[in-house]
């Protein structure tokens, strides 16, 4: 099969193509908008259920990303974020998306990934469906050491020889794999890539140009190795080097760009490669004034025949970006208002659609904005419930206790509470693969979307319904029994069917608006929203005083 490479040549004036973030794989388009102040950006998003004209807002995350730090793969999006100060290392996260085929409603899962270690410049990055690879230079010592050097070697030990992996990776050792470098002396480049939770270093061609433009691709997403380019020489830019990995090792094919608008003694300005359907696309700005132009070319053995073009009107400096997008390759550029329009074409020269603008919503549908649905729902209704019951008669709610019983402690019932959750907790966590974190962040209430508030609900539903049953024959729960705690009338009394079925469906309300646990401390009878509501309190027995000693003693 041929390779396809896609060329845009530009003056050094021009924009840079990774000045507008973009990434692209058979299903979906991402694009990063920042914010004005720089402090946060959004992710946006046109998927192929999408018309070519919308584009989605996934969600608003804080921070900023590296230049070319992001790429996408397999229903998922890797980001590299810039470090917090020059000595920190990148943060990594990966955002896993799913659109629903019928409501078009995106589900996010952010993960946190192991960082970049510091003192690195992030050169390419690419993902497969097993994890990104990236192209890093190394600008510190103890960072090339760290990478090239086992972690528990000392300082002038011998080298040991390098273990050939189980794999038919050959050419592969990890960040603990003592594999001396081809090259120490810094700023070098290295390839790395994540698995199995770790950063792993696969070893570059022997004859890599360290420090020239340089890609790194896959086909597709399941392939176990990319595909390395580089515009090796700084004097002839119309001249490229693809490496391809194999089993003996690293082949190198040269390939010379034959295009009359292509100016072999016109320095460079940003370009970009990647795959479209098994092939190789290369991307370079054309200088035509006020016209943004690509011009695609097909690698043939040695050369590289002008095969296609896509252009969009837009100013030389304005920031643009060229990427795969299914089997099609497009072409976007943002405007100073934030506007991003694109044009694509497909691999028989044949462009799709005009330029057109991406409609980008002002407001989030109702569909992905559930959080703040269910929210404003829950703190309306516990607002109408608390008035309507604060206003009654107040002898209605007077506390009348026998001697015997004194009103619980509210750290005793906040630890009652806690292991009363556990078991539904821990049940979700199970049935849905989620850390207590993402299950915080898939909570009713603060998820995004309402199906990924499910194991949220699982938890409250296992929670409401085992401490209702346990209450309505014990008058007590499992924390509450462990703690020596039960819940009785304001006269003492056991409570009747309709008061535990009233204080435990409202555990909800306190479930999702968590600002109406301040209720127990400023009540007078400690009190939340459950016990007002059915006239009830949490008690414990009153501690038997101490005996008086005998006289005789």
């Amino acid at each position: 099969m041929g390779v396809l490479v896609a060329i845009a040549a530009a003056v050094p004036t021009h924009a840079r193509a990774d000045d507008l973030l973009a990434a692209g794989d058979a299903d979906n388009v991402w694009i990063v908008k920042p914010s004005a102040d720089g402090k946060r950006f959004a992710i946006l998003n046109n998927s192929g259920l999408d018309e070519p004209g919308q584009l989605s807002r996934v969600l608003t995350m804080t921070g900023s990303l590296t230049p070319r730090g992001i790429a996408s793969a397999d229903e998922r999006l890797w980001m590299v974020f810039q470090p917090a100060n020059p000595g920190a290392p990148a943060l990594v996260q990966s955002l896993q998306v799913k659109v629903d085929a019928t409501s078009h409603v995106p589900r996010t899962v952010k993960k946190v990934q192991p960082g970049l270690p510091p003192g690195i410049r992030l050169r390419a990055l690419a993902a497969s469906d097993t994890g990104p690879w990236a192209l890093i230079t190394i600008e510190d010592q103890d960072t090339l050491r760290q990478i090239d050097q086992p972690a528990d070697k000392a300082d002038g030990a011998p080298s040991v020889p390098p273990v050939a992996p189980a794999r038919t990776d050959a050419a592969e050792t990890d960040l603990r794999a003592d594999t001396p470098p081809l090259r120490s002396s810094i700023p070098v480049d290295r390839l790395i890539r994540l698995r199995r939770n770790r950063w792993e270093k696969f070893d570059l061609p022997d004859d890599w140009p360290h420090g020239a433009d340089a890609w790194v691709v896959l086909h597709k997403p399941s392939d176990a190795h990319p595909t390395l380019i580089t515009a090796p020489l700084a004097t002839q830019h119309d001249l490229i080097e693809v490496f391809d990995y194999a089993d003996t090792g690293w082949t190198k094919h040269q390939h010379t760009l034959v295009a009359s608008d292509i100016e072999p003694d016109k320095p460079p300005t940003a370009r970009n490669a990647f795959a479209v359907d098994g092939q190789l696309v290369f991307a370079r700005h054309d200088p035509t004034p006020n016209r943004l132009t690509v011009t695609t070319h097909l690698l043939l053995e040695d050369t590289a025949p002008a095969y296609g073009h896509l252009s969009i009107d837009a100013p030389p400096d304005q920031p643009w970006a060229v990427i795969p997008a299914g089997q099609t390759i497009a072409l976007l550029t943002a405007d100073p208002a934030g506007i991003i329009t694109w044009t694509r074409m497909n691999l028989q020269d044949r462009t799709l659609h005009e330029p057109v603008a991406l409609d980008q919503p002002r407001f989030k549908p109702l569909a992905v904005v559930a959080n703040y649905v269910v929210l404003v729902a829950v703190l309306a209704l516990a607002t109408l419930t608390m008035f309507i019951f604060w206003r009654r008669d107040p002898t209605w709610n007077r506390l009348d206790l026998p001697e015997s019983l004194i009103l619980a402690d509210l750290s005793r019932r906040a630890i009652a509470a806690a292991i009363d959750i556990a078991p539904g907790a821990l049940l979700a966590m199970y049935l849905f693969q989620v850390d207590p974190v993402e299950l915080s962040r898939r909570w009713p209430g603060q998820s995004e979307s309402w199906r990924d508030m499910i194991p949220g609900m699982v938890v409250m539903g296992i929670y409401i319904t085992h401490t209702l049953l346990s209450e309505l024959f014990t008058a007590t729960t499992l924390g509450k029994k462990v703690l020596g705690l039960h819940t009785v009338r304001l006269t003492g009394q056991p409570p009747n069917l309709w008061q535990v079925v009233a204080r435990n469906v409202t555990k909800a309300f306190d479930l999702i608006a968590f600002p109406l646990l301040i209720l127990p401390l400023i009540g007078p009878y400690r009190q939340r929203l459950g016990d007002l509501v059915a006239g009830t309190v949490v008690v414990t027995a009153t501690p038997t005083d101490l005996e008086e000693p005998d006289d005789d003693e």
